[in-house]
């Protein structure tokens, strides 16, 4: 009775194996791809930290473009398609208000001996990525952007 039985459950081990297989490589593959999104996000976002720090260390750095450019670039190598738009503004802060004033005119605009002039520094980063894996109904492309900003003081 008890070979009889065996006989009977040859097999299905096999068969469960293929219902389940190929659900658990979608999940697998679906993982991989979640995880190299995930890296590349979090690459674009550190390039515009590195961007940022670089063009936060003085006033001279902070209007320099080109630098910040090549600091976030360098610090996304991986990333062909980075794209970076440094931006500044200036504003004179004299302890508990603000005002906007250009920056070519910031010595002569914050006159008051307790102004400080103050420079905003941002950058934004983007880059077009093409997933490995095509799944129906999810989109191939995805734009994934990073964003840092920080104040220059005097």
């Amino acid at each position: 009775m008890l070979i009889s039985r065996l006989r009977r459950d040859a097999g299905n081990a096999l068969i469960e194996l293929a219902f389940v297989l190929p659900v658990f490589v979608l999940i697998v593959i679906g993982a991989a791809e979640l995880g190299r999104l995930a890296y590349i996000s979090i690459e674009v976002s550190d390039a515009a930290r590195a961007a940022v720090a670089y063009g936060a260390q003085n006033h001279v750095t902070a209007i320099d473009n080109t630098g910040m450019i090549n600091a976030a670039k360098y610090d996304a190598q991986n990333i062909t398609d980075l794209a970076v738009s440094p931006s500044y503004s200036c504003y004179c802060y004299n302890g508990t208000t603000t005002s906007s004033v250009a920056c070519s005119s910031a010595a002569s605009s914050c006159v008051s001996g307790s102004d400080q002039i103050m420079v905003n520094v941002q950058v934004k980063t983007s880059a077009l990525v093409n997933t490995i894996f095509h799944f129906p109904g999810i989109p191939s492309t995805f734009t994934l952007n990073g964003l840092a900003v920080m104040t220059v003081e005097q």
